[in-house]
C-alpha cells in the first residue's frame, strides 16, 4: 500500500487489473504510528486521550472469542 496519502480504492485497483493487495506492512506501520503518537502525547502533555480509541476489555474478549478461525 505504501505511505502515500493518495487514497485508491480496492475497486479502482481492480479496474486497473490488480489481483492481490498486500496490506500487512501498512497496517503494522499505522499501528506503530499510533504508538508513537501516544508516547508523544504522554511525554509532551501528560495526557492519555489516545486511550479513548481503544477496545473495551469485554469487547476485545468477545472479538477474540468470536474469531472465525479460533481453535476451541
Amino acid at each position: 500500500m505504501g505511505s502515500s496519502r493518495h487514497i485508491v480504492t480496492f475497486c479502482r485497483r481492480a479496474q486497473c487489473g490488480v489481483k492481490r493487495i498486500s496490506v500487512g506492512g501498512s497496517i503494522a506501520r499505522a499501528a506503530l504510528e499510533f504508538v508513537r503518537e501516544a508516547g508523544e502525547e504522554m511525554i509532551n502533555t501528560g495526557t492519555f486521550s489516545f486511550a479513548n480509541e481503544q477496545f473495551g476489555h469485554g469487547d476485545l474478549c468477545q472479538l477474540f472469542d468470536e474469531w472465525p478461525y479460533r481453535k476451541k
